[in-house]
């Protein structure tokens, strides 16, 4: 028998920063359950994952539809196309013809447009009139307005990672760090929620204090804060914003600043540049909301 020590990947006093958290999203679901296991979970209506929890837009449901049609193949030597028109949520569902020689041509089979009843039902129409497709689109709407696809519980994770304060480690998301106390136990009890009532998995490993990991997650940090300022700084050269999107700016300023300090003070890190840079954009923020109020106030007088 052997007498050496166990070798632990991580020692047993390692002390845990927070958790590396990452998704595998697979398939639709009916986004009605996920707010069953959310309010059976004691979450309140009011309560922000509650919120985002909600059904895709008619409109948002009947493009899905109509590009469902694309996807449908009739025949070897003809498939069906879908264009979006310059009226708002219209579409020439095109029939696409492969004749002799390759040659290759296309024909409109129907124009098709949308609108919501009193109960917010999405109700199609084609013209010419098509029943096929208009059975078709009014099936394929009422399924998309109840159902998510796998980019909308991704949309609501990254939010949720982004409202408790979590940083993405990767510069297109789907890998973020959570920071460990309240924050941390409320993901996991509100992801919870979305693997009960989908296929969806969510996984996350401690991370702990090494060299690395707090490089890592320092970086992202300062990344997320030096992309936010640069943006400041363009929209005070442009001046154009009007007076609630610079009071948008000086909150969202704050909420960033404080951010870049509890990291900070999380991760025994120095990102006081970045503090002394966020600090001088939220006076300069600040100031032009300030002269926006005014302007309009004297422009409203003038009036």
């Amino acid at each position: 028998m052997s007498t050496q020590s166990p070798k632990y990947i991580v020692t047993p006093d390692a002390q845990a920063a927070g958790a590396l958290v990452w998704w595998s999203l697979s398939g639709h679901f009916e986004v009605a359950r996920l707010r069953e296991q959310l309010l059976a979970a004691g979450w309140q209506e009011d309560d922000e994952a509650l919120a985002l929890a909600k059904p895709t837009t008619p409109g948002m449901a009947f493009r899905r539809a109509a590009m469902d049609l694309q996807e449908r193949r009739t025949t070897v030597d003809t498939r069906t196309l879908v264009r979006p028109l310059k009226e708002r949520q219209t579409y020439a569902i095109v029939t696409e013809v492969v004749g002799a020689g390759r040659a290759m041509g296309h024909q409109v089979a129907t124009t098709a447009w949308a609108a919501t009843d009193s109960d917010g039902r999405i109700v199609p129409f084609t013209e010419p009139v098509n029943d096929a497709i208009q059975a078709h689109l009014e099936a394929r709407s009422t399924f998309h307005q109840a159902n998510w696809e796998p980019g909308d519980a991704g949309y609501w994770l990254t939010s949720l990672a982004n409202l408790l304060g979590g940083v993405p480690l990767r510069d297109r998301g789907g890998f973020y760090f959570i920071p460990a106390g309240p924050q941390l136990d409320r993901w996991k009890a509100l992801t919870s929620c979305l693997e009960k009532a989908s296929n969806h998995r969510v996984y996350s490993v401690p991370a702990m204090k090494t060299d690395d990991a707090v490089r890592a997650v320092l970086d992202a940090v300062a990344r997320e804060a030096e992309d936010a300022a640069a943006k400041f700084e363009e929209e005070l050269i442009d001046e154009k914003l009007g007076p609630r999107a610079w009071a948008g700016r000086v909150e969202e300023c704050t909420n960033l600043a404080a951010k870049v300090q509890r990291y900070e003070t999380l991760l025994d890190g120095d990102l006081s540049r970045l503090r002394d840079r966020l600090e001088r954009l939220h006076g300069q923020l600040a100031v032009a909301a300030l002269a926006t109020n005014s302007a309009g106030g004297a422009t409203a007088e003038a009036a």
